[in-house]
């Protein structure tokens, strides 16, 4: 495909996005009241009793791994129309969490967590208070891993197969990035060190995609875009 192909491909996509955008904003807001019902009433209280696992993904999506606990967002209006009654219809999906809301139950409770494409998605004063709730979901010297989009590998304004946006030229896969999937912020490795060090988190580490601690836990199509960073509590 050609770039102007692509060009007006992105074009009528962004179009689409614009005219289905309150839609989408009823439906969130709907997922977010009902996960935070759920949390008051205990819903993930009651089912970590049982949980033998000692790590934890953050908004999972359809990303599962043996031995990690998944977490999300209670399924949208659209998501339960189609019978889908997990986020994103992944069954393992274990607990509901809303990240600004601190779920007591999580407190001091898992060794490592998870963040994988996620605090990008949150508005940025807010993303502190975010990462200081899941802080405190870790024990004493556990690990939290950090993975989000990099724009720089979109940076030079050349042809790739690779990108995960669907185009095949850097700069329409970059405009995709910033303005597709309700993201809200782009993160460099300084940035986020900034703030985890703001935190208190120590032995941050900027890594690569599928190394360091956690690294068992990339998920394989994450890889050609993501900046990954772990830190300890």
């Amino acid at each position: 495909m050609s770039l102007i192909q692509e060009y007006k491909e992105y074009s009528n996509l962004m179009l689409a996005r614009e005219k289905h955008k309150t839609l989408g904003s009823i439906s969130f807001k709907f997922s977010l009241l009902i996960t935070n019902i759920l949390m008051n009433l205990g819903y993930n209280k009651l089912l970590i009793k049982s949980d033998g696992n000692k790590f934890l993904n953050i908004g999972s999506g359809n990303i599962n791994f043996e031995g990690l606990s998944n977490t999300d967002l209670f399924p949208s209006i659209g998501q339960i129309l189609k019978g889908q009654l997990k986020r994103n219809s992944n069954t393992a999906n274990r607990y509901y969490l809303n990240l600004i809301k601190k779920e007591k139950s999580f407190e001091n409770k898992w060794e490592g967590i998870i963040l994988s494409h996620v605090i990008e998605h949150i508005p940025p004063f807010l993303v502190l208070e975010c990462l200081n709730n899941i802080k405190s979901y870790l024990l004493d010297n556990g690990t939290l891993r950090i993975l989000v989009p990099d724009p720089k590998v979109y940076f030079d304004d050349v042809e790739s197969e690779q990108s995960p946006q669907g185009f095949k030229h850097n700069f329409i896969s970059l405009n995709r990035l910033f303005y597709c999937w309700e993201h809200q912020f782009m993160f460099s490795d300084k940035i986020l060190t900034s703030l985890l060090e703001e935190l208190g988190f120590k032995e941050i580490k900027v890594t690569s995609f599928g190394k360091g601690s956690l690294a068992q836990f990339d998920a394989n199509e994450r890889e050609f875009e993501s900046l990954c960073i772990t830190a300890r509590k």
